[in-house]
């Protein structure tokens, strides 16, 4: 059966996570075998988590799917996320959640 982790991360400035270290663990193991990324109106401020990312991120990029509200986050966020990790953009959506839903990028991204 397929996971689908996720995680969420609230503060800027936040230097540490705040669960046990066995979860610390598993997150990193997780982002090193990660293949597909989404990211769902995130704007990817938090440098602590990008840092970890960058630590552990697996080498191969990673398909990424970005929904935000609007163009200027979407591109702030991948660009963020570009100069953390290797990821390989497959879209991004700008008119919220509910495009998400039903554009069929979800799909693509998945699949």
């Amino acid at each position: 059966m397929p996971a689908f982790p996720a995680l969420a991360l609230p503060l800027r400035s936040k230097s540490a996570f705040v669960f046990p270290a066995h979860h610390l663990k598993l997150m990193n193991q997780m982002l090193a075998e990660a293949t597909r990324v989404l990211v769902i109106g995130w704007q990817a401020n938090e440098q602590y988590f990008l840092e970890v990312w960058h630590q552990n991120a697996n080498p191969k990029p990673a398909r990424a799917l970005l929904v935000n509200s609007n163009t200027e986050d979407c591109s702030e966020a991948s660009a963020r996320l570009a100069s953390a990790v290797p990821l390989e953009p497959v879209g991004s959506l700008t008119r919220g959640f509910e495009s998400l839903i039903d554009s069929g990028e979800l799909a693509e991204l998945l699949s």
